[in-house]
């Protein structure tokens, strides 16, 4: 199946995973800027009225950058709707997101139908973050246009990590420095702090005072996403990684791993052919 004509201006296919807290306006314009889907998630932004703000920046910025650059286009961004209870910013922000006719939208958990169709209202992309099979099949049964997973032969690689360690992105120091010097062995999973497995790095863990041998969630305490609750803090304090950390070895303009990870794929389909 060929890619949405939303695709057209990319330069390889991929997706920049939106990241809790380190992904920003400055990183999102970067990535698009080089020729991939740039994103963050929605609650990045602390207010709703700091996101209509931003909304607005990244698609100015990316409307100036095509001005200037008619023959190498920007790619499209996309924003991350966090779709649960406890988000008690969802509503609104879905309004944010379509009066920006956003292009992309990707919801993680659970596919609300009415996001869908007012996303499709203006002839936008709804993606959903799956995590098995049965949360697949409703996500295409509310109308989604496509699936985050862990699949092979995917139409487009959705990478975070990486952007981490990069100089736009809204991380501490520290945190990118540990994102260079870490190991895939470095990665912890666990769903210990708000309630959804993630993958953090385990010396951000101890750094923040816990054992990562010893994390056991009490199984009466909700998952909890909200903004203003310990999840943004586990985020700010625990710093979450995938397991491709090894790849990463410098902190370096996104432009500049952008471009690496063109040339890479461009080389392996020149060697995928020669097979």
């Amino acid at each position: 199946m060929s890619l949405p004509n939303q695709f057209a201006t990319l330069r390889a296919p991929i997706v920049a995973a939106p990241m809790f807290i380190v992904s920003s306006p400055a990183l999102v314009i970067a990535q698009c800027q080089a020729g991939i889907v740039g994103s963050m998630p929605a609650l990045n932004a602390r207010t709703d009225t700091q996101l209509d703000e931003w909304l607005a920046d990244i698609a100015t910025a990316l409307a100036d950058y095509d001005r200037a650059n008619p023959a190498l286009p920007a790619a499209p961004f996309a924003i991350n709707q966090i779709a649960h209870p406890s988000n008690d910013r969802l509503a609104r922000d879905t309004e944010i997101i379509v009066k920006h006719r956003v292009p992309i939208v990707i919801i993680s958990l659970s596919a609300h139908r009415d996001i869908v169709d007012a996303v499709h209202a203006y002839g936008g992309l709804v993606f959903n973050d799956v995590i098995s099979d049965r949360h697949a099949r409703k996500a295409i049964a509310n109308g989604c246009d496509g699936l985050i997973a862990v699949a092979a032969g995917a139409d487009l690689a959705y990478i975070g990590t990486p952007f981490i360690a990069t100089v736009e992105a809204n991380a501490v120091p520290e945190y990118k420095t540990m994102v260079a010097e870490a190991r895939s062995a470095d990665i912890v999973t666990t769903d210990y702090f708000s309630g959804v497995p993630a993958n953090f790095l385990r010396g951000s863990i101890v750094r923040a005072g816990f054992d990562p041998s010893e994390l056991r969630r009490d199984p009466n305490t909700a998952t909890n996403v909200s903004p203003s609750g310990d999840s943004h803090k586990t985020w700010r304090d625990i710093w979450g990684c995938g397991h491709g950390v090894g790849a990463v070895s410098a902190i370096v303009p996104a432009a500049t791993r952008v471009a690496r990870l063109i040339a890479e794929y461009r080389a392996a389909r020149v060697a995928l052919a020669a097979v």
